[in-house]
Protein backbone atom coordinates (compact mmCIF):
# COMPACT_ATOMS: atom_id res chain seq x y z
CA UNK A 1 0.00 0.00 0.00
CA UNK A 2 1.01 3.56 -0.79
CA UNK A 3 0.47 4.28 3.01
CA UNK A 4 3.51 1.67 3.53
CA UNK A 5 5.63 2.12 0.98
CA UNK A 6 6.13 5.58 1.22
CA UNK A 7 5.30 6.81 4.90
CA UNK A 8 6.07 3.78 6.39
CA UNK A 9 3.29 3.16 8.46
CA UNK A 10 0.45 0.35 8.33
CA UNK A 11 -2.97 0.88 6.08
CA UNK A 12 -4.86 0.58 9.56
CA UNK A 13 -2.68 2.81 11.33
CA UNK A 14 -3.96 5.66 9.38
CA UNK A 15 -7.46 5.01 9.24
CA UNK A 16 -9.62 7.99 11.00
CA UNK A 17 -6.86 10.04 10.66
CA UNK A 18 -6.33 13.49 9.13
CA UNK A 19 -3.49 13.87 6.75
CA UNK A 20 -1.81 16.25 8.91
CA UNK A 21 0.13 13.58 10.86
CA UNK A 22 1.69 12.87 7.43
CA UNK A 23 3.55 16.34 7.57
CA UNK A 24 5.74 18.69 9.30
CA UNK A 25 3.77 21.44 11.77
CA UNK A 26 4.57 24.21 9.51
CA UNK A 27 2.99 22.56 6.49
CA UNK A 28 0.27 21.11 8.69
CA UNK A 29 -0.68 24.32 9.84
CA UNK A 30 -0.60 25.72 6.08
CA UNK A 31 -3.02 22.88 5.25
CA UNK A 32 -5.40 23.72 7.92
CA UNK A 33 -5.63 27.42 6.57
CA UNK A 34 -6.19 26.11 3.20
CA UNK A 35 -9.07 23.98 4.08
CA UNK A 36 -10.45 25.95 6.42
CA UNK A 37 -11.30 28.90 4.32
CA UNK A 38 -12.56 26.08 1.21
CA UNK A 39 -15.22 25.57 5.06
CA UNK A 40 -16.17 29.17 5.55
CA UNK A 41 -16.57 30.70 2.03
CA UNK A 42 -16.97 27.38 0.17
CA UNK A 43 -14.98 28.79 -2.97
CA UNK A 44 -13.33 25.30 -4.49
CA UNK A 45 -10.54 27.02 -6.29
CA UNK A 46 -8.54 28.00 -2.82
CA UNK A 47 -8.24 24.09 -2.66
CA UNK A 48 -5.06 23.54 -4.23
CA UNK A 49 -5.58 21.05 -7.55
CA UNK A 50 -2.19 21.87 -8.68
CA UNK A 51 -0.40 20.51 -6.29
CA UNK A 52 1.27 22.32 -3.33
CA UNK A 53 5.29 21.38 -2.21
CA UNK A 54 5.33 20.17 1.24
CA UNK A 55 7.40 18.51 3.61
CA UNK A 56 6.23 14.78 4.64
CA UNK A 57 7.19 13.09 8.06
CA UNK A 58 7.93 9.64 7.44
CA UNK A 59 7.23 7.07 10.68
CA UNK A 60 10.53 6.68 11.48
CA UNK A 61 11.38 10.22 11.57
CA UNK A 62 12.06 10.70 8.15
CA UNK A 63 11.52 13.84 6.01
CA UNK A 64 10.22 13.77 2.50
CA UNK A 65 9.50 16.44 0.16
CA UNK A 66 6.21 15.49 -1.31
CA UNK A 67 3.62 17.51 -3.78
CA UNK A 68 0.00 17.77 -1.61
CA UNK A 69 -3.12 18.04 -4.25
CA UNK A 70 -6.00 18.55 -2.62
CA UNK A 71 -9.60 18.54 -4.44
CA UNK A 72 -12.98 19.21 -2.92
CA UNK A 73 -15.98 16.32 -2.92
CA UNK A 74 -18.98 16.17 -1.81
CA UNK A 75 -18.48 15.18 1.67
CA UNK A 76 -15.13 17.52 1.98
CA UNK A 77 -12.40 17.18 0.50
CA UNK A 78 -9.61 14.06 -0.65
CA UNK A 79 -5.81 15.01 -0.66
CA UNK A 80 -3.34 13.12 -2.43
CA UNK A 81 0.68 12.99 -1.79
CA UNK A 82 2.79 12.01 -4.52
CA UNK A 83 6.65 11.74 -3.14
CA UNK A 84 8.78 13.41 -5.50
CA UNK A 85 11.95 13.41 -3.16
CA UNK A 86 14.00 11.47 -6.04
CA UNK A 87 12.79 13.80 -8.32
CA UNK A 88 13.92 16.56 -6.95
CA UNK A 89 17.24 14.76 -6.04
CA UNK A 90 17.66 14.39 -9.89
CA UNK A 91 16.96 18.27 -10.13
CA UNK A 92 19.60 19.63 -7.60
CA UNK A 93 22.20 17.10 -9.21
CA UNK A 94 21.26 18.47 -12.84
CA UNK A 95 21.35 22.13 -11.64
CA UNK A 96 24.51 21.03 -9.73
CA UNK A 97 26.28 20.07 -12.44
CA UNK A 98 25.38 22.59 -14.84
CA UNK A 99 26.73 25.37 -12.26
CA UNK A 100 29.69 23.64 -12.43
CA UNK A 101 30.23 22.95 -15.98
CA UNK A 102 29.56 27.39 -15.95
CA UNK A 103 31.98 27.73 -13.73
CA UNK A 104 34.05 25.69 -15.74
CA UNK A 105 33.26 27.63 -18.96
CA UNK A 106 33.87 30.47 -17.24
CA UNK A 107 37.29 29.81 -16.17
CA UNK A 108 38.30 28.73 -19.85
CA UNK A 109 37.03 32.15 -21.31
CA UNK A 110 39.09 34.06 -18.97
CA UNK A 111 42.11 32.10 -19.68
CA UNK A 112 41.63 31.30 -23.10
CA UNK A 113 40.63 32.79 -26.15
CA UNK A 114 36.84 32.06 -27.52
CA UNK A 115 38.24 30.14 -30.70
CA UNK A 116 40.39 28.16 -28.73
CA UNK A 117 37.73 27.41 -26.12
CA UNK A 118 35.16 26.33 -29.08
CA UNK A 119 38.10 23.79 -30.18
CA UNK A 120 38.38 22.34 -26.57
CA UNK A 121 34.23 21.93 -26.37
CA UNK A 122 34.45 20.58 -30.07
CA UNK A 123 36.96 17.96 -28.05
CA UNK A 124 40.17 18.98 -30.45
CA UNK A 125 43.39 17.81 -28.94
CA UNK A 126 46.21 19.81 -30.74
CA UNK A 127 44.40 23.56 -30.21
CA UNK A 128 48.26 25.08 -31.12
CA UNK A 129 48.47 28.29 -33.02
CA UNK A 130 51.21 30.13 -34.51
CA UNK A 131 50.77 33.33 -35.46
CA UNK A 132 53.76 35.00 -38.28
CA UNK A 133 53.53 38.72 -36.30
CA UNK A 134 52.39 39.11 -32.59
CA UNK A 135 53.61 41.78 -30.23
CA UNK A 136 53.60 40.67 -26.33
CA UNK A 137 54.02 42.65 -23.43
CA UNK A 138 54.95 41.30 -19.79
CA UNK A 139 55.13 43.45 -16.83
CA UNK A 140 56.30 42.95 -13.25
CA UNK A 141 56.51 44.75 -9.85
CA UNK A 142 60.02 46.59 -9.16
CA UNK A 143 61.13 45.31 -5.49
CA UNK A 144 57.91 43.73 -5.40
CA UNK A 145 59.47 40.98 -3.01
CA UNK A 146 60.18 43.92 -0.34
CA UNK A 147 56.87 45.60 -1.20
CA UNK A 148 54.83 42.31 0.04
CA UNK A 149 56.59 41.65 2.82
CA UNK A 150 55.91 45.01 4.29
CA UNK A 151 52.20 44.96 4.21
CA UNK A 152 49.41 42.68 5.63
CA UNK A 153 48.42 39.52 3.57
CA UNK A 154 44.99 40.92 2.91
CA UNK A 155 46.83 44.47 1.81
CA UNK A 156 48.92 42.24 -0.93
CA UNK A 157 45.85 40.47 -2.55
CA UNK A 158 43.81 43.98 -2.23
CA UNK A 159 46.62 45.58 -3.91
CA UNK A 160 47.13 43.26 -6.96
CA UNK A 161 43.28 42.75 -6.96
CA UNK A 162 43.05 46.54 -7.60
CA UNK A 163 46.13 46.69 -10.14
CA UNK A 164 45.21 43.78 -12.51
CA UNK A 165 41.47 44.84 -12.79
CA UNK A 166 42.68 48.11 -13.60
CA UNK A 167 45.10 46.24 -16.21
CA UNK A 168 41.99 44.16 -17.66
CA UNK A 169 40.24 47.52 -18.42
CA UNK A 170 42.78 48.67 -20.16
CA UNK A 171 42.49 45.81 -22.39
CA UNK A 172 38.94 46.14 -23.80
CA UNK A 173 40.08 49.64 -24.30
CA UNK A 174 43.23 48.94 -26.32
CA UNK A 175 41.89 45.67 -27.67
CA UNK A 176 45.04 43.54 -26.50
CA UNK A 177 44.50 39.78 -25.09
CA UNK A 178 45.61 39.17 -21.41
CA UNK A 179 47.11 35.77 -21.80
CA UNK A 180 47.65 35.20 -18.00
CA UNK A 181 49.01 36.76 -14.48
CA UNK A 182 51.71 34.55 -12.55
CA UNK A 183 52.34 36.89 -8.79
CA UNK A 184 52.57 40.30 -9.60
CA UNK A 185 53.57 39.59 -13.47
CA UNK A 186 51.06 40.27 -16.01
CA UNK A 187 51.41 39.51 -19.51
CA UNK A 188 49.53 41.01 -22.36
CA UNK A 189 49.18 40.03 -26.59
CA UNK A 190 48.38 41.84 -29.40
CA UNK A 191 48.25 40.43 -33.19
CA UNK A 192 46.79 36.90 -32.49
CA UNK A 193 43.59 38.31 -33.74
CA UNK A 194 45.81 39.12 -37.25
CA UNK A 195 45.43 43.24 -36.56
CA UNK A 196 48.63 44.98 -38.53
CA UNK A 197 48.72 47.29 -35.78
CA UNK A 198 49.80 44.80 -32.95
CA UNK A 199 52.84 46.94 -31.95
CA UNK A 200 50.97 49.97 -31.47
CA UNK A 201 48.19 48.72 -29.55
CA UNK A 202 50.74 47.00 -26.86
CA UNK A 203 52.62 50.40 -27.07
CA UNK A 204 49.69 52.33 -25.78
CA UNK A 205 48.50 49.75 -23.22
CA UNK A 206 51.92 49.71 -22.18
CA UNK A 207 51.97 53.78 -21.28
CA UNK A 208 48.52 53.22 -20.08
CA UNK A 209 49.84 50.24 -17.47
CA UNK A 210 52.30 52.68 -16.17
CA UNK A 211 49.66 55.63 -15.70
CA UNK A 212 47.40 53.11 -14.15
CA UNK A 213 49.95 51.61 -11.60
CA UNK A 214 51.14 55.55 -10.85
CA UNK A 215 47.24 55.57 -9.45
CA UNK A 216 47.03 52.31 -7.43
CA UNK A 217 48.26 53.05 -3.49
CA UNK A 218 51.47 51.15 -2.63
CA UNK A 219 49.85 50.81 1.16
CA UNK A 220 46.45 49.61 1.07
CA UNK A 221 43.76 49.36 4.31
Amino acid sequence: AAAEWVFGYEPRELVGQRVNVLMLPGDSSAHDGYVGNYERTGVKKILSTVGRTVKGLRKDGAVLTLKLTTSATDSGYAAVFVNISDELKVENALASEKAKAEAQMKLLSDMLPAKIVQKLLNGDQDVSESHEAVTIVFSDIVKWTNLAAALPTQAVVELLNHLFSAFDELTETHRVFKVETIGDAYMAAAGIHGCADHALRVARFGLAMLEAAEAVPTSMP
